[in-house]
């Protein structure tokens, strides 16, 4: 049986509501993402989490999206689904 970290067994409790719990911070956040749309070629996310960096991201843009939370990568996954 393996041990889980205690912190990373909050990310995956919280993923599915992550972004809710955190929406009055996104207004804030949002507007610094909006220099992601500048950046082009190869990008490494480090700590992913839902993904809400990743529509900000000019299409063009090669992300490689990683975090410690299987969860949270899921949640991000679903956010670019189709994309």
């Amino acid at each position: 049986m393996s041990k889980v970290h205690p912190t990373l067994r909050v990310y995956d409790k919280q993923a599915n509501y992550y972004d809710t719990m955190n929406s009055p911070m996104e207004r804030f956040f949002s507007k610094g993402r909006k220099v992601f749309s500048l950046l082009r070629g190869n990008i490494l996310e480090l700590g992913v989490g839902t993904g809400l960096n990743l529509s900000y991201y000019h299409p063009s843009t090669n992300v490689t999206a990683l975090d410690w939370s299987s969860q949270m990568v899921n949640q991000a996954r679903a956010k670019v689904k189709g994309r």
